[in-house]
């Protein structure tokens, strides 16, 4: 059996807010947009804040994620993604 955690591709992004929660309590919270689902979002996210804080600092290290799905993303005036308020993206997706 197989299992797709990150889904099929949507036909237009989603955008999420994905918060982190790090060994020291502190909150962070990323708007991320993906053609994908929420597990990618999330992966994304946590990906991105690591790379924020490397190395063996507490805020680095990710206790817990909750992740929420914001909406379809914008488009701009031609009609294309709008990326404009988003903190994390895959740009491989776009």
């Amino acid at each position: 059996m197989e299992i797709r955690l990150l889904g099929n591709q949507l036909p237009w992004p989603d955008v999420f807010n994905v918060t982190i929660l790090d060994l020291a309590g502190n909150t962070y919270t990323y708007k991320v947009m993906t053609w994908f689902s929420g597990p990618k979002a999330v992966a994304l996210a946590v990906s991105h804040h690591e790379s924020r804080f490397p190395g063996p600092d507490e805020r680095g290290r990710v206790h817990d994620v909750r992740v929420e799905r914001i909406g379809l993303a914008p488009s701009d005036d031609q009609g294309a993604v709008s990326a404009e308020d988003v903190d994390v993206l895959d740009r491989m997706e776009f």
